[in-house]
């Protein structure tokens, strides 16, 4: 590669890209029963990780919360390009707590996000956040974050 793009170097069990810069991030999916639409990389946080990587100062030394996190691999990118803290998120609601096919995650989802963020040397948080909480009146959130990452599907 010539570290203008991402390559990814393999495509099956460990998923590792290589990154702008010369960057590596690794990350493992999970069964998409465990999962659901969070259990694969998305070509939206690949995108994103792109972006990341090529723009450094947006995250470096900053706070960042990825929403939907899925595998993780956009807010590994975040952290791997020099962002201070990491909050991974996802919902670990499950098939009959789910409005619908989209919502549906599980605690699977957040092991994984834990588990990737180590495999790459990074330290985060991986917290449940359902989004339709964020719509309450009462909700307060309990930090402040001055960038918040999503990589929407398709």
């Amino acid at each position: 590669s010539d570290g203008t793009l991402m390559e990814e170097l393999n495509a099956a069990g460990l998923r590792s890209f290589l990154l702008p810069g010369r960057t590596l991030a690794q990350v493992e999916e999970v069964d998409y029963g465990a999962g659901g639409l969070g259990a694969r990389v998305w070509d939206a946080s690949v995108g994103l990780s792109i972006w990341l990587c090529r723009n450094p100062a947006r995250v470096r030394g900053r706070a960042v919360l990825e929403l939907g996190s899925g595998v993780g691999l956009s807010g590994v990118s975040a952290a791997l390009a020099g962002a201070a803290a990491l909050t991974l998120s996802d919902t670990t609601a499950t098939a009959g707590e789910a409005e619908s096919e989209a919502e549906l995650g599980g605690a699977a989802l957040l092991e994984n996000l834990a588990h990737n963020a180590a495999l790459n040397g990074v330290a985060a948080a991986a917290v449940d956040v359902d989004w339709h909480d964020c719509l309450a009146d009462d909700f307060a959130p309990h930090r402040r974050f001055p960038v918040v990452l999503g990589a929407a599907a398709g």
